[in-house]
């Protein structure tokens, strides 16, 4: 059955402007300084400061103080969709979420083939969009009214072999929390992720990808949890038949896991099941 919820054109205008400077102290000190403004007709305008610290005390460590603000503006949904105002309406106030981030990163060179890098980190998210009850009406509308707070750590190893193949093993954990301490939904705590790249044989143009990802157990808002999640990918890639020519042929979630993405009060259900074994070919011409 055929049916249309929401026919509507709407134009919106963006502009921004970015500034960035960078100077070295000393041979091995270095500063960024950046900033930029954005602003759209669909919502207040952004000014987003970012700035660095690069130091290298030694010749195969370098230290990084990173600092850096950004924004997301209300997607199309969340500023227009509505069905009649039968059970949501729109929210012409509805602002940018921000978030202003610090990170310490240490990255080390064992030799020209392995490097491992370890950070840490901390966000903090502002005005966050959230679906909310309008309690003189019962309708549904997005609103400014979350916030959020993320600590945590990262660690990376990465290697390149002269022979084509790379590795990159990485892990991340995280400690999210909305504004009233509890664990944020949609949060994993941990992340698992292996990446090999390697040649096929015989030939100088096809190379494969071997992803192994791994997601712990995520809440949902009807304070459930996901299951954790291992998928597995595969994808073959040629760059070099023809010039300006890449092709690619993947197949995604190999031994057909089922696994739940948490999702919002929109819905009936509070975590959708995902796409199984997934097969997908992609062709690129650059010219």
């Amino acid at each position: 059955v055929y049916g249309v919820y929401l026919d509507e054109e709407t134009d919106i205008n963006y502009w921004g402007l970015f500034i960035q400077d960078e100077f070295a102290a000393t041979d091995s000190l270095n500063f960024y300084l950046g900033i930029r403004y954005d602003d759209s007709s669909s919502f207040d305008g952004e000014l987003s400061p970012r700035g660095a610290a690069i130091y290298s005390p030694l010749a195969n460590m370098t230290l990084k103080l990173i600092y850096g603000s950004a924004f997301r503006g209300p997607s199309a949904y969340e500023l227009s969709y509505n069905d009649d105002e039968e059970t949501l309406k729109t929210n012409p106030n509805l602002q940018a979420e921000t978030i202003d981030s610090y990170e310490l990163i240490t990255e080390y060179q064992f030799s020209k083939n392995i490097r491992l890098s370890a950070s840490v980190f901390h966000n903090d998210i502002e005005d966050l969009i959230i679906l909310d009850e309008d309690p003189e009406d019962e309708l549904l509308f997005f609103d400014n009214l979350g916030s959020a707070e993320a600590n945590g750590v990262e660690l990376e190893l990465y290697g390149r072999w002269a022979n084509g193949w790379n590795a990159t093993l990485s892990y991340t954990y995280q400690n999210a929390e909305d504004g009233d301490g509890n664990w944020l939904v949609n949060s994993p705590e941990n992340m698992l992720k292996l990446n090999l790249m390697f040649p096929l044989p015989a030939t100088e143009l096809l190379v494969g990808a071997l992803e192994f990802q791994y997601m712990s157990e995520r809440l949902t808002l009807a304070d459930n949890k996901t299951d954790e999640t291992f998928i597995t990918n595969l994808v073959f890639l040629s760059s070099g038949l023809i010039e300006g020519l890449t092709v690619s042929a993947g197949i995604y979630n190999i031994f057909d896991e089922d696994y739940f993405y948490p999702v919002s009060d929109a819905h009936e259900q509070d975590a959708i099941l995902q796409d199984g074994r997934t097969y997908r070919i992609k062709i690129d011409y650059n010219f």
